[in-house]
């Protein structure tokens, strides 16, 4: 079992020690302790380490030299605050993505709650991967290769009927509450590459914040800012993907 209080690195840095520090118990106390490589002639010297704690862990001759040092728990929020401020989408605006041409104005969604109603082919899913691609810049139906149709195979973020001097982009207008005060922010994403016809292809875009178009180390600080890194959607096809991979692929 791991322990929620040990996450944190083993002050040696090693990978392997620092998962070990986190399991609950006896053993992460041990490693927690493990003071890495010493200078000693004792090529023995981490079994002696280990041996030597380990007997007076069960003799309870541990002195206070010897004692584990537990990491601080993280520091809990006050009374009443957030870990987080929170965000909300309250509209998006496909433009020329996927089965959508030009929209005229923006489809709200500032309601408590939002349904999305209507026929097969009108434009369900498309709505539902324009939030994944404003947030991920990706498909994830089109990267995990259950394509589709073959007409998926190319082009499939842009929609086919866009004029040649026009672009493929999604908008997003987000408001926040930072420290009581409202603030609304805009995130566009923008087509610069679509898919290709092979399997491994992948899409290029930019993000813009507030018409401000960032780079790619801006772009992951912007989204680890507003959502933690996490885009805040399940997709229909990853759910699926989830339940029906196997373990490996699911984490």
């Amino acid at each position: 079992m791991v322990d929620s209080a040990g996450e944190q690195d083993h002050p040696t840095h090693d990978e392997a020690l620092s998962l070990l520090s986190k399991v609950s118990g006896a053993i992460g106390n041990f490693v927690r302790n493990y003071p890495g490589i010493q200078a000693t002639d004792d090529i023995d010297w981490l079994q002696t380490w280990f041996r030597e704690r380990v007997n007076k862990y069960f003799t309870e001759t541990l002195s206070s030299s010897d004692e584990i040092q537990l990491p601080a728990p993280p520091p809990t929020p006050a009374q009443g605050e957030l870990l987080a401020q929170p965000i909300r989408l309250v509209s998006i605006q496909p433009h020329y993505f996927r089965g959508f041409r030009e929209t005229p104005q923006p489809i709200r969604l500032d309601e408590t709650l939002v349904v999305i109603d209507g026929r097969n082919t009108s434009g369900k899913t498309s709505l539902a991967e324009a939030l994944e691609w404003l947030f991920t810049g990706c498909l994830s139906r089109r990267e995990s290769m259950e394509l589709g149709s073959p007409h998926e195979l190319e082009n499939c973020v842009s929609n086919q009927f866009r004029p040649a001097d026009d672009k493929t982009w999604v908008s997003g207008m987000f408001v926040s509450l930072a420290q009581g005060e409202t603030k609304t922010f805009t995130l566009r994403r923008v087509l610069k590459e679509d898919y290709g016809t092979t399997i491994t292809s992948r899409c290029i875009s930019a993000l813009f914040l507030n018409d401000k178009e960032l780079t790619t180390q801006e772009e992951h600080q912007a989204l680890d800012r507003f959502f933690a890194s996490v885009p805040p959607l399940l997709m229909q096809h990853t759910l699926r993907l989830f339940v029906e991979s196997n373990p490996k692929n699911r984490r």
